[in-house]
């Protein structure tokens, strides 16, 4: 059980650049309002290459950090509204545009919303949903590389239609609220 002030989630086989902590602590720090902190992240494949998703929806940057070259995509707006496809929801809503990794809470904050529930898949984006109704503090995105992800065959790569699933189940057991409070649209 998390005993610190902070509580930081990350996967076993990903990389905290090396001021990610300090980082984090000091953001906090500044700004008591917030409750939730993410940051930039790089993805990198098996052969070594970043990845990279659509142009409609991510622009990229190329980010020098610790003696390496990553491709760096922007933070979204996670309290704001975004165009998919021709319709604007609530940015949330679409689970590719979310946070992802590093990210880290303010542990009373965590707990007060009743921390990860036990899914098989999606479980980050169903906490990101709860705290997003819930949670009286903000969301703050940390306009920094903080964070690299390997992309594996134990990651939502081996069975992409298996995480569309889990998205859409998380947003159904939680679609009245999403609806009332978000405006979300649940077609």
């Amino acid at each position: 059980a998390a005993r610190a002030d902070i509580v930081v989630e990350l996967d076993h086989d990903d990389e905290l650049m090396p001021d990610a902590l300090q980082v984090i602590v000091d953001t906090f720090q500044r700004m008591p309002w917030v409750g939730f902190v993410y940051s930039k992240f790089a993805e990198v494949k098996a052969d070594g290459t970043c990845n990279e998703y659509n142009s409609y929806l991510w622009n990229y940057q190329t980010v020098e950090k610790d003696g390496r070259t990553f491709r760096v995509g922007d933070l979204h707006d996670i309290e704001g509204k975004a165009i998919v496809n021709g319709k604007e929801d609530p940015t949330i809503m679409h689970m590719g545009l979310c946070p992802n990794h590093v990210r880290a809470w303010r542990r009373s904050e965590y707990f007060a919303i009743g921390g990860y529930r036990d899914l098989p898949w999606c479980d980050d984006y169903d906490l990101m949903l709860r705290w997003r109704l819930r949670s009286r503090t903000r969301m703050h995105g940390i306009d920094e590389l903080l964070y690299v992800q390997y992309i594996g065959d134990s990651t939502w790569v081996k069975d992409p239609a298996m995480l569309t699933r889990g998205m859409l189940s998380v947003q159904e057991h939680y679609k009245a609220d999403l609806v009332r409070y978000l405006g979300a649209r649940m077609e």
